[in-house]
C-alpha cells in the first residue's frame, strides 16, 4: 500500500491530486491540514472528506508526520507558506517530497540550496522533486513535446507567462491548457507560435536556439485533453 500526504489537499490543485490518487486501489491517501477548519470546508463543498493530519508549514513540531507516509505532495500556496523548511526536513528524514509550486522565486531559492556546492547532500537521505505543479508540469511535458518534434537541440527555451499570484484555481488551470493546446506553429527564430484555436492571439516561443529560418506546424500534445477555456471565461 502507498501512503501518500497531500499538503493543501482542500484546494483547486490539491483536491484533485487527492481525488485522482483515491482511484488507484494501491494508494491510501491523507490529506495534510493547516487550519483545524480544512474538514469543515470539505464538508461544505459536498467532498468525499479522506483520513486527515495536521500539519503546518511554518511549524516544525508538525513535520513529522511526513514520516508516516511513502510520498509528501505539496500542493499549498508557495506565498502564503514557503516550503523551506519542509523540505530541509524531508531531504534529511528520507522522506520523497514533491513541489507542486510554481512561484519562481520560491523554485529558484530550492534549486541554489539544492544545488550549490555548500549543500550538505551526503547527509540527505529524501528525496526532493520540483517543477511537479500546474504550470511548471505543463511546460516540462510541452519540453518533452517539442524535443520529439525537433530532436535535441543546443538550447530550447520555452516562455510561460505566469502571474503567481493568481493561485491554482479553475481558471488558471484552463488557461494553463489553452496555452499549449491545439496545433502550433512553431519558429526557430524567436517568432511567437499561436494555437489554432486562438488565431488572433499571439503567443510568446517557443524559441529553439541557434537554429534560424525553420518553421512547422506542432501536433496537439496527446496529453492536453481538455478543451480548454481562458481565466477570463469564468
Amino acid at each position: 500500500m502507498m501512503r501518500v500526504l497531500i499538503i493543501g489537499g482542500t484546494g483547486f490543485l490539491g483536491s484533485r491530486t487527492v481525488q485522482a490518487l483515491a482511484k488507484l486501489p494501491d494508494a491510501h491517501v491523507t490529506v495534510g491540514y493547516r487550519k483545524p477548519d480544512g474538514r469543515a470546508r470539505q464538508a461544505r463543498a459536498n467532498r468525499p472528506i479522506p483520513p486527515s493530519t495536521q500539519i503546518d508549514l511554518n511549524d516544525p513540531s508538525t513535520f513529522s508526520e511526513m514520516k508516516k507516509h511513502d510520498f509528501v505532495v505539496n500542493t499549498s500556496d508557495t506565498l502564503a507558506a514557503s516550503p523551506t523548511l519542509a523540505i530541509d526536513y524531508a531531504l534529511y528524514n528520507g522522506v520523497r517530497f514533491v513541489e507542486a509550486g510554481a512561484h519562481p522565486g520560491t523554485v529558484e531559492e530550492l534549486m541554489r540550496r539544492t544545488r550549490a556546492p555548500a549543500a550538505d547532500k551526503d547527509g540527505w537521505t529524501g528525496t526532493l522533486l520540483l517543477g511537479m505543479g500546474l504550470f511548471p508540469g505543463m511546460s516540462n511535458l510541452l519540453a518533452r513535446q517539442l524535443l520529439q518534434w525537433v530532436g535535441r537541440p543546443d538550447r530550447l527555451d520555452i516562455v510561460v507567462r505566469l502571474n503567481p499570484l493568481a493561485r491554482g484555481g479553475p481558471g488558471l488551470s484552463d488557461e494553463a491548457q489553452a496555452r499549449v493546446r491545439g496545433d502550433q506553429r512553431g519558429h526557430r527564430e524567436r517568432r511567437s507560435a499561436r494555437a489554432a484555436h486562438q488565431r488572433r492571439r499571439r503567443r510568446d516561443g517557443p524559441c529553439l536556439g541557434g537554429q534560424r529560418g525553420h518553421d512547422g506546424h506542432i501536433p496537439s500534445p496527446s496529453w492536453c485533453l481538455s478543451p480548454g477555456r481562458t481565466a477570463g471565461a469564468r
